[in-house]
Order: C-alpha cells, then structure tokens, then sequence
C-alpha cells in the first residue's frame, strides 16, 4: 500500500520533470519540434526502441499531465507509412487484454482493458521489420476513440491530446 501510495504522488512530480524536459527540446527524430506538454490531459506517445534482429518495436502509451489517473479501458486506431515500414506484428503488452490488427496495410486498430489499474501503462506494442530509414514522429498518426479510467471509470476521451504526438527513440 505505501508503494501504490508513494508511486501516486511521484507521478506528478515525473509528470512535471518530463516536461520541463521537453519543453525546450529542439528537433526530434521528425522534422519539427517535440511537441510540449502545456496542457492537462494524456498525450500519445510512440517509444522506438531496437527487438530481435532487423525489427523495431514501436510501443504506445498515454502521458499523463498532471497524472495519477488509473486507466481502465482505450480503443482506437494508429496509422503508419506503409510505404516505409512493413509490420510483423501487433500485439497487446502484459496487462492488457483485448486485440490488435492489421485493418489495412497502414492501418491498426485497438482495443484493450487493463487488468490492473495503473496510471501509464504500454498500451500497444508493433513490431516492424524492412523499415526504410529511420523512424519519425511523421510516420504515425494515433486517434483514440475512448479513454476510460477513474475510480468511477470516467470518460478520458475528450482529454486526449491526439493533435500533440510525441516520439521517443531509445
């Protein structure tokens, strides 16, 4: 309980670091400047980060500003330059039940609960593999169509900062 108890209220305050840090950020991996977090809500975020040989593992999740909403439930849609990335595969983490898949080349669709209530879990993981280039923030639109959490699971949706992507490469 005193972790669950300490892990709240350090949420603000990793909330509140994170975008001090990207609030004077220059260029990402795109083309123009890392969006900054200025206002409330939860703001999509991509991670890239390196998976078996020749695969990238592209994760996403929900910043939260300030934080410390437990999220119940997502459904949406993520988009990708087909021309550039073939993906291998899209899977739901760890704590998440639900289903993703390939709609059309390009196109993902989402949903998931999670069974644990937590206030910034990985949402959704593709696996790309015959990627052209690098990864940028411009290859990727992300729209969530519900967002539900909350002791009395709230409707989220209309907090979701879908214009605000933000990348991160590791």
């Amino acid at each position: 309980m005193r972790i669950r108890t300490l892990l709240r209220l350090a949420t603000p305050l990793l909330a509140f670091a994170f975008v001090l840090g990207c609030a004077d950020a220059g260029p990402n991996s795109g083309t123009g400047p890392l969006p900054t977090l200025t206002d409330p809500g939860f703001y999509p975020l991509l991670s890239e980060a390196p998976g078996a040989t020749g695969e990238s593992v592209v994760t996403l999740s929900l910043k939260q500003v300030p934080g410390g909403i437990e999220l119940a439930s997502v459904q949406g849609e993520i988009t990708y330059d087909a021309a550039s990335l073939q993906l291998a595969r899209a899977v739901l983490p760890a704590g998440v039940e639900g289903d993703a898949f390939e709609v059309a080349p390009g196109r993902v669709r989402f949903v998931g609960t999670m069974m644990d209530g937590v206030t910034e879990p990985p949402l959704l993981d593709l696996v790309f593999t015959g990627r052209k280039g690098a990864l940028k923030r411009e290859m990727f639109t992300v729209r969530f169509e519900e967002v539900t959490g909350g002791a009395e699971f709230d409707d989220l949706t209309a907090t979701v900062r879908s214009d605000r992507l933000l990348f991160q490469s590791r």
